[in-house]
């Protein structure tokens, strides 16, 4: 077959003869976009074509990092016992705020030296802060603050008897893991969303690497967590407490406090017939903010009232000296509510 030639083809179909040159230009166009778009279309099986390849309609999945892979942990007498996430008014750290923290315990008979060992919230960084010179008591427990702060500031805090980790912790869940000086893991655990002043942790029966964390009815640092944890918020149940608020007065004009002022005050009556420790129950004029205020740690009796002073004023608090039972916030003209 002779190539084309445009002007010169040659042809037995005496019908094409009698066509102009404009025929043989849409005939070469015509080929010209066949020669670009048929390297685009499969026309034979994939396998037969190495140098095709086509999208299938379903997404690559990416390779796994090995780095983010479940890790081993193996059996150690150092553990993690209780984590707290969002810590509101649980426990503060020396300058008054309230980082969320890591509880450690020496479950051994002997001391162990901690310095080397590392904490971290990300399976590919184990390291992410290693622990200072420190040494874990037999059966002591340690509260590390995860509050971010650089290593001077930490270790100036360090020397007031407090320890704080470079990096801090996520209310919406994350990993959680604990490495020994060689790289072995001692804790590892998903530690799950939280609301504010929920801890996460073990049972003081709970010993083993293998123990999931459960959701602990009462925050425990620095101490034992009991016998009770559960796998879910709504298993936790609610303590009821025989107390009431049994009058308040705003823009007071009767007893004066221990300064002299007519401050705003409330008064609390335990009705039942057990005392209540009120460490961690709290006043508060807004809704939106239940614990503006969290009380210390008072015990009211039986068939008892007290009276606490809604002054506003900043006061330390000494349990056995009432006059200085003062709350944080005042009440205001617009106030309609009052939460304990």
């Amino acid at each position: 077959m002779r190539p084309f030639m445009h002007g010169s083809h040659q042809t037995t179909d005496r019908r094409s003869a009698s066509r102009s040159p404009g025929y043989a230009a849409a005939v070469f166009l015509c080929c010209l976009i066949l020669a670009v778009c048929l390297p685009a279309c499969q026309l034979i099986p994939q396998d037969m074509n190495p140098g095709l390849s086509l999208p299938t309609g379903e997404p690559e999945s990416p390779d796994p990092d090995p780095t983010d892979a479940v890790p081993v942990v193996i059996d150690s007498p150092l553990h993690v016992t209780e984590v707290m996430t969002a810590n509101r008014t649980t426990l503060p750290s020396l300058d008054g705020s309230y980082p969320d923290w890591i509880e450690l315990h020496n479950a051994s008979s002997q001391p162990i030296d901690l310095k080397g060992y590392r904490l971290s919230d990300r399976l590919n960084n184990p390291e992410r802060w290693i622990f200072p010179d420190i040494r874990l008591e037999a059966g002591d427990y340690l509260i590390v603050f995860a509050s971010g702060l650089p290593q001077a500031e930490a270790a100036a805090r360090q020397a007031d008897g407090e320890v704080h980790a470079s990096f801090r912790l996520s209310s919406s869940g994350e990993p959680l893991l604990l490495t020994d000086p060689a790289g072995q893991v001692l804790f590892y655990q998903e530690i799950p969303a939280l609301p504010d002043d929920q801890s996460f942790g073990r049972r003081d029966q709970d010993t083993a690497a293998s123990d999931p964390g459960l959701y602990l009815p009462q925050p425990s640092p620095g101490r034992a967590n009991g016998t009770d944890g559960y796998r879910s918020l709504s298993e936790i149940p609610v303590p009821r407490y025989d107390l009431l608020i049994n009058e308040y007065v705003s823009r007071s004009l009767g007893p004066l406090d221990s300064d002299g002022d007519d401050s705003d005050w409330v008064e609390i009556f335990n009705h039942g017939d057990t005392a209540v420790p009120l460490g961690g129950f709290a006043l508060s004029d807004r809704p939106e903010n239940p614990q503006r205020w969290v009380f210390p740690e008072l015990i009211i009796e039986p068939d008892t009232m007290i009276v606490i002073w809604l002054s506003g004023k900043i006061k330390s608090i000494d349990p056995d000296d009432p006059s200085t039972w003062h709350a944080s916030f005042a009440l205001g003209s617009e106030d309609r509510e009052l939460l304990l």
